[in-house]
């Protein structure tokens, strides 16, 4: 698996568009799962398993994933977080 890392720094009401475009060949969502991770300090919190948003995340409506499939063996997931 490829992929490039990208750190963002925003002011608060703004909206943030992650993509991780990635290889792999023989993709398979069970067996490797695409995950998001927040960290904060000392804290990790899983955001999303694929396009599913996951609690506390998910109750607050700000999240939106979304999973493609680009080519054979080329893949995209987005993660937009609204303000």
């Amino acid at each position: 698996m490829y992929t490039r890392g990208v750190v963002l720094v925003l002011n608060s009401g703004q909206t943030a568009h992650l993509d991780c475009v990635f290889t792999m060949t023989d993709f398979s969502h069970f067996d490797n799962p695409v995950v998001w991770q927040k960290s904060q300090r000392h804290e990790l919190s899983l955001v999303n398993v694929l396009a599913s948003i996951e609690p506390p995340f998910l109750d607050t409506n700000r999240f939106h994933a979304a999973f493609q499939v680009l080519e054979a063996t080329k893949f995209r997931m987005s993660l937009t977080i609204s303000s």
